[in-house]
């Protein structure tokens, strides 16, 4: 065997190999570096009080001025 048909030969795989790493350390960084876009718990957190502040007008456990005061204040 030569040193031309080792090379030839070899060269695919090592170049594939290389490829694998390559792609691999992008995602790598990609996972790392750039945010997620999920609601942060603050959003989640006013979103339940308002539907729990909103069950309870519903019911007529809180007045309406009750409501719009406590909306305010959650929704700041």
């Amino acid at each position: 065997m030569s040193f031309g048909q080792w090379f030839s030969g070899h060269w695919i795989g090592w170049f594939g190999l290389n490829m694998i790493i390559v792609i691999a350390l992008i995602l790598l960084l990609y996972k790392l570096f750039h945010p997620r876009q999920t609601t942060s718990p603050d959003n989640r957190d006013a979103r339940d009080s308002l539907a729990i502040l909103e069950r309870r007008l519903v019911e007529g456990k809180v007045s309406q001025e009750e409501y719009q005061n406590i909306r305010n204040i959650l929704c700041r």
